[in-house]
């Protein structure tokens, strides 16, 4: 009993951490050293409608659609360092809100999608 106890004990942590790892997801962004942490939040926006958001099956789930209403906060502190700038945004669809901190690297073209919560 306690062998098959501790299986599926294993076997949920197992499940747990490959969850974990997949809220930060990284993905190719367009090269935007010059440009306004506007533009790039509106980038963000647009990147996430166009792409992520028929990418990411899980997102869809978790929404209940797949075409969500989106927006980036810029009420939110949006840091611009060294090139990388990070923006807020919010997926809201029939079943939930889905939040993401989404940090840009400007000089490297990438963008690294965390998921809150």
């Amino acid at each position: 009993m306690n062998k098959a106890l501790s299986s599926i004990l294993l076997i949920f942590g197992i499940c747990a951490s490959s969850l974990a790892a997949e809220k930060n997801r990284t993905v190719s962004f367009p090269r935007c050293e010059v440009q306004e942490a506007s533009a790039v939040a509106a980038s963000v926006k647009r990147d996430y409608l166009q792409k992520q958001v028929f990418q990411w099956k899980d997102d869809q789930e978790i929404l209940g659609q797949q075409r969500p209403v989106v927006w980036v906060n810029l009420r939110e502190p949006v840091n611009k360092g060294d090139n990388v700038i990070t923006v807020h945004l919010t997926a809201r669809g029939k079943k939930a809100d889905i939040q993401y901190r989404v940090r840009v690297d400007c000089k490297n073209g990438s963008a690294t999608w965390q998921r809150k919560g």
